[in-house]
This record gives structure tokens, C-alpha cells and sequence, in this order.
């Protein structure tokens, strides 16, 4: 194990995976992150042409959401700063056209459960 493992496995009680994920955006608002209770680091990049919000309500809006700019806007959220909202749901939207993100997440496990 390295001092990486060791040091997450110290501050969160398990060990991690990560999951990456690339998510094709549109003007329709929808459920681009699941749910995962177990997740204590979520980051969403945005690296398409235009701009997109994302929300943990439904529906994503420019009125009701979080901005991230076209071209590398990004929100990084942990379990320690951010409490639930690392492993919440967020819907995507993106009004102005076609985007895309990248999402990277954090998952806790603990071993034999």
C-alpha cells in the first residue's frame, strides 16, 4: 500500500476507487451523476464549447443551478468541505447547445462488507 492509500484509508475509514466518466450534454436537463452515498469526492469539468450548469434538484437551469464555463469551468466537492454533496445526484444541462463533462469521483469502501 502506498502513502496515498494509507492516508485516505486513515482520514476516511476505508479504502477508494475512482470512477471516470465522460457525459455528452444538451439543452434538456437530466441525471447526468447517480446518487452514491459512499462517494467522498466529486469533481465535474466542464470541456465542452458551451457553457452548462448542474444542480442536485431537478430540473439543471441557468436560474437554478451551478455555472460552469465552456472550456474547462469546474466544481470540486469533497465529503469533509461539502458534507452530502460529494455523493449527491446532479442533473446537467447545458441551454446554449450540445457540451460535454467530465466527472470524476472518489468511492469509499471498507474491505469484506
Amino acid at each position: 500500500m502506498g502513502a496515498l492509500s494509507e492516508l485516505i484509508d486513515s482520514e476516511y475509514g476505508g479504502r477508494f476507487t475512482s470512477t471516470e466518466v465522460k457525459l455528452a450534454t444538451n439543452s434538456a436537463s437530466y441525471r447526468g451523476v447517480q446518487n452514491d452515498p459512499n462517494c467522498v469526492a466529486t469533481t465535474i469539468v466542464n470541456t465542452g464549447a458551451n457553457d452548462v450548469y448542474i444542480s442536485p434538484l431537478d430540473p439543471a437551469s441557468a436560474d437554478a443551478g451551478i455555472f460552469l464555463h465552456a472550456n474547462g469551468g469546474a466544481v470540486s466537492l469533497t465529503a469533509r468541505d461539502d458534507l452530502t454533496l460529494a455523493g449527491r445526484e446532479w442533473y446537467v444541462v447545458s441551454p446554449g447547445g450540445d457540451s460535454s463533462l467530465f466527472v470524476i469521483r472518489v468511492i469509499r469502501y471498507v474491505e469484506g462488507k
